[in-house]
């Protein structure tokens, strides 16, 4: 006969086989973890088939970020493709988010 060893959080019921917790807890942490989202970007930056995502990251900055998606997936009212004329940008900003791109591509 097989010893039956409590479950490490509720320490009542035996554990699942294979497991460190039994049924009940088992479906407590997978519920708590399907429920954190993930951060999304605020803005994505496009160029030369490079995408960064700028991520929030205090009041008023990003923290800018490589992501290996492609450029059609993107929402195009979040997209800014540098490849283009940025319409409301000035040409400081369309250089500085052009450096953070390339850089961001030869850091990966």
């Amino acid at each position: 006969m097989q010893h039956k060893v409590p479950c490490l959080i509720c320490d009542v019921k035996p554990r699942r086989v294979g497991s460190l917790y039994c049924n009940n807890c088992n479906q407590q942490i997978e519920s708590e973890r399907k429920a954190i989202k993930k951060p999304k970007p605020d803005k994505y930056i496009t160029y030369r088939d490079a995408v960064v995502g700028l991520y929030p990251n205090g009041p008023g900055t990003f923290r800018p970020q490589l992501l290996r998606i492609s450029v059609k997936r993107l929402p195009k009212s979040k997209t800014i493709d540098l490849n283009q004329w940025c319409e409301g940008y000035s040409r400081d900003q369309v250089k500085a988010f052009k450096r953070c791109v390339q850089t961001m591509n030869r850091v990966s």
